[in-house]
């Protein structure tokens, strides 16, 4: 392994470990969201685990709604919507950098509502 994809690597598993930990005492939040999605488009390890927290927070979203449940506002997103993601995460956090604390599922569905929001 390369001293790069070591390093990379070291980086991920350390990411993982942080938030996981995080995770156990208090849940994800805004700052732990902005992490994971920050470094996405440049360490495989990172988009992952933004694409992995997006897409649960979606797919459940979906099942919710699809039972009757309310789910909030509405948000629509194509295939090239959800390459794009990351960085909307990230941009919108850094506009609001307020709602790091705020529960990252909470913080997600601003997000999708306010950069995703479905066309008529």
């Amino acid at each position: 392994m390369g001293k790069c994809y070591r390093t990379v690597w070291l980086l991920g598993i350390g990411l993982l470990a942080g938030s996981a930990a995080v995770a156990a005492e208090t849940g994800q939040n805004g700052a732990s969201l902005l992490q994971m999605c920050s470094g996405a488009d440049k360490v495989r390890v990172l988009s992952v685990m933004c694409h992995s927290y997006s897409n649960g927070f979606i797919e459940a979203t979906r099942f919710h709604a699809a039972n009757g449940a309310k789910v909030g506002k509405a948000f629509c997103l194509s295939q090239a919507d959800h390459a794009r993601l990351p960085a909307e995460v990230v941009n919108w956090l850094q506009v609001h950098p307020e709602q790091a604390k705020e529960p990252a599922a909470a913080v997600l569905h601003q997000v999708l509502v306010a950069r995703f929001p479905c066309k008529k």
